[in-house]
């Protein structure tokens, strides 16, 4: 008896689909792991680099500062930089210099596309009058309000000329 083989029994056919279900599955779990953790990788090194750049930025502001008007939570303060009494705010998640009165308009710290995919920041100043000193606290956080990461500097103002209030 001669048996003639026309093509591929349905057990085949089925172990064949099954077989390419799995290798299919796995490739596309193996990637979306892999896609996750990168943009996980990525978000965490901008917010570290964003807080550094707002803490710097803040520090340097701050260190050449030439008058101190009010040692208290909002630091209102004079620099040859900017014109007149200026302090540090936080609008949309956004650092900017405001300042007293209607007369001078709020600056952007730094440009839009410094805050990468959404992030926002916290800005924290704890003014030490006795020291001439300002612990800055800037916190990096996802459009959520997750902290990301935190950076914290001891800023000492160099040339204060005070006029406390």
């Amino acid at each position: 008896m001669k048996r003639h083989n026309r093509g591929f029994t349905l057990v085949e056919m089925l172990c064949t689909v099954v077989i390419l279900l799995l290798v299919s599955a796995t490739v596309t779990v193996g990637t979306r792991l892999a896609v996750e953790n990168y943009t996980a990788s990525i978000t965490a090194s901008e917010s570290q680099t964003l807080c550094t750049t707002v803490l710097d930025a803040v520090g340097d502001i701050l260190r050449y500062s030439t008058r101190v008007t009010d040692w208290s939570e909002e630091l209102h303060f004079q620099s040859d930089r900017y014109d007149g009494v200026r302090y540090f705010a936080v609008e949309d998640g956004k650092v900017i210099l405001a300042a007293e009165g209607t007369e001078i308009a709020p600056q952007k710290l730094l440009p839009v596309k410094a805050y990468p995919n959404g992030l926002q920041v916290r800005l924290e100043l704890e003014p030490n009058q006795a020291e001439n000193m300002v612990t800055v606290k800037v916190t990096a956080l996802n459009s959520k309000g997750k902290e990301l990461a935190s950076r914290e500097l001891d800023v000492r103002i160099l040339n204060p000329q005070e006029d406390t209030q």
